[in-house]
């Protein structure tokens, strides 16, 4: 089956990372998960595994979409293979390892599961690890609606689909025919990440 893709705002994550939130909800700054001080560094911020809810506002534009909530997950990206794409906004990472899962990466040849995982997170940007060198630490999307309301095109758009997924039905991770990570409609007894609100195309 051929590669596709579904919009981000019709994808809805469930949060099976463990760990409570500990960070407060409540408001924050449009872009805060990418600051500078936070995402995309190589000292971490934060524990990783520490987790934010916040609320979405409703938005109009890109296309109309009610207020929401989004969870958000502060991890450790290892380097990805030179084989494999840089690190980018809407690309799925998953554990590298089961003894530590807050350790993730996008490259499906690197981690421990590349299809089913029950752990996945969304990148919010591009990231810059160097391959065998240096990992970063950031924030992802864990949980809740896509949150094109805080991030705006960063995380606007297509997300890459195994051409399997349709509308109101789970969703997992999976290796895609690209070699890379994306997502398809949950088979078997593989362990769901969230819905889609809509079929891939």
């Amino acid at each position: 089956m051929a590669d596709a893709a579904v919009d981000g705002l019709n994808i809805h994550l469930y949060d099976n990372w463990p760990n409570t939130v500990i960070l407060r909800p409540g408001p924050v700054e449009y872009g805060w998960p990418i600051n500078e001080t936070e995402h995309n560094v190589t000292t971490p911020a934060y524990k990783p595994g520490t987790k934010r809810t916040v609320e979405l506002p409703a938005i109009a534009l890109p296309s109309e979409h009610t207020a929401g909530w989004a969870t958000f997950i502060y991890l450790k990206l290892l380097p990805v293979t030179e084989a494999n794409p840089t690190c980018a906004a809407k690309q799925f990472v998953v554990p590298t390892a089961a003894g530590d899962i807050y350790t993730v990466t996008n490259d499906p040849d690197r981690c421990l599961l590349a299809t089913g995982s029950p752990f996945a997170a969304v990148m919010l940007s591009a990231m810059t690890p160097t391959f065998d060198t240096v990992a970063k630490y950031g924030w992802f999307w864990c949980g809740g609606d896509c949150p094109v309301a805080l991030l705006g095109a960063d995380i606007d758009g297509d997300f890459a689909t195994d051409g399997s997924v349709t509308a109101h039905n789970q969703i997992m991770v999976s290796n895609l025919t690209a070699d890379a990570m994306g997502i398809a409609l949950v088979t078997g007894v593989l362990a769901a990440i969230g819905y889609s609100d809509a079929v891939d195309a």
